[in-house]
């Protein structure tokens, strides 16, 4: 889980645009899986922008082919701050990035059409000579088990929801959507999005990955959520709803409710009384506005 970091704004100020500047650049061939450690050496550069800023990267350049239908996954682990990961086509044309926040980048593509991708991995350019540690996988999306929208959720083991509601208040802290995916195998990554009421709305956007080795997990829980109480959300009453997606597919929209005037009885807590309580319809991904 990534606790509550507040990305509230679609793109995050990241620009996926690459140029590799050395020609050519070293180009290693690899087989999936693969898990590698190796160093970033001063034989080429990448340029890319974040927030319209110019930066320089010293990367390696890694060729791998992969079937259709199996999600990519890449985690890069560094002794430095501030890793990134590129993947791009077979044109070169830059697919999805990481930039770390700390000392580890990872991204995940869905692969629908399969054939040959290049993994692009850096570091800043005053930490060129760092060593790193790199873990590819191609790997089936795991399936949804479960999932619902709760008040709160367990933070130890068997990390289960905790009154779970469509219905929250502006008093409450946290609205959470917490999902259930199983099996695991292979890296995968996990976002949901909030959408407000307002049709058009930005909304807050959260993400998380799942590393695991083959046949490592028979589930993974995640949750993620928005504060309300004290924040934008406790003013911004009606009927929301969170998209959450599997490595880069909506696997479900779950509707819920932030109101003064919550029902009686609500049916999560008290399915006897579902009759008597009428809830937002579950939103198609062809609804999604954005």
């Amino acid at each position: 889980m990534k606790f509550l970091c507040a990305l509230a704004v679609l793109g995050c100020g990241l620009s996926i645009s690459s140029k590799l500047i050395a020609d050519p650049c070293p180009v290693i061939t690899i087989a999936v899986p693969k898990s590698l450690t190796s160093t970033i050496p001063n034989t080429c550069f990448d340029v890319g922008y974040v927030a319209g800023t110019a930066f320089v990267d010293y990367v390696v350049d890694y060729r791998i082919s992969v079937q259709a239908g199996r999600a990519i996954g890449a985690r890069m682990h560094t002794d430095v701050q501030q890793p990134l990961l590129f993947l791009l086509d077979s044109d070169f044309n830059a697919l999805v990035a990481d930039v770390g926040d700390s000392n580890e980048a990872a991204v995940v593509f869905p692969n629908s059409i399969g054939g040959t991708y290049y993994l692009v991995a850096g570091v800043p350019a005053d930490q060129v000579g760092a060593s790193f540690t790199l873990d590819v996988t191609a790997a089936t999306a795991p399936g949804v088990l479960d999932h619902v929208m709760a008040k709160d959720v367990e933070t130890v083991s068997p990390y289960d929801p905790i009154s779970r509601s469509r219905y929250f208040l502006p008093s409450d802290p946290v609205a959470w959507s917490w999902l259930k995916v199983g099996p695991i195998s292979g890296i995968h990554r996990i976002e949901s999005r909030f959408y407000p009421p307002r049709e058009g709305s930005v909304p807050y956007v959260y993400a998380s990955s799942i590393v695991g080795d083959a046949g490592a997990y028979d589930w993974w829980k995640d949750w993620e959520g928005i504060y309300v109480s004290g924040h934008l959300p406790a003013q911004t009453l009606g009927n929301w709803r969170v998209d959450v997606s599997v490595d880069g597919t909506i696997a479900y929209s779950e509707p819920f409710v932030i109101t003064t005037t919550p029902p009686a009885c609500d049916p999560l807590q008290e399915p006897r009384c579902g009759h008597l309580v009428k809830v937002p319809p579950i939103l198609h991904p062809a609804q999604v506005h954005r």
